[in-house]
């Protein structure tokens, strides 16, 4: 694992490269880094606490670039998140913002990170169900369902239950 081997100091220093002006160096970074944690299968907390290190080394920096002006980056960036699973009282309202951003995907893939957190998202339920609500299409809705399952299942069947959607 190439980005946990380099060590904080080399990991820092990549870190640079994500706020970078330019759109493919900031997308190469993010990708690698969710790719890390892909390739491993990786839950957190993690036993292997090289890679603990990793996500919490940059947990604050991962939060930041929820607000990154190229949505490609937010969806990877609350993707990572959602594998990462570190601090919900932290990450978890972070994640509730991006079900408001103006681009589908990053909506979707936000709503799929918040149900990475299951329970500990519980403040997450009044805002996933007023994004179904308000959800433009189905897919957007299916996940979105499928993340407040993950969070809260009662909540989920009450919502089926008296909703048509």
């Amino acid at each position: 694992m190439a980005l946990v081997r380099i060590g904080p100091a080399g990991l820092c220093a990549l870190t640079n490269a994500a706020v970078s002006p330019n759109r493919e160096v900031k997308l190469a970074f993010v990708t690698a880094l969710l790719g890390q944690f892909k390739m491993r299968g990786v839950t957190f907390p993690a036993h292997d606490e090289e890679l603990a290190l990793v996500g919490a080394v940059h947990l604050p920096f991962l939060i930041n670039l929820l607000h990154d002006r190229i949505p490609e980056i937010r969806a990877l960036a609350a993707e990572v998140l959602g594998a990462v699973h570190e601090k919900p009282e932290l990450v978890v309202p972070e994640l509730e913002r991006l079900l408001n951003d103006p681009e589908l995907f990053a909506r979707s893939v936000g709503a799929d990170a918040l149900g990475e957190y299951g329970t500990e998202a519980k403040s997450a339920v009044p805002g996933l169900v007023e994004h179904i609500k308000q959800a433009k299409g189905a897919s957007e809705k299916e996940t979105t369902i499928k993340a407040l399952q993950e969070i809260d299942a009662e909540a989920a069947a009450q919502f089926v239950q008296t909703n048509s959607y």
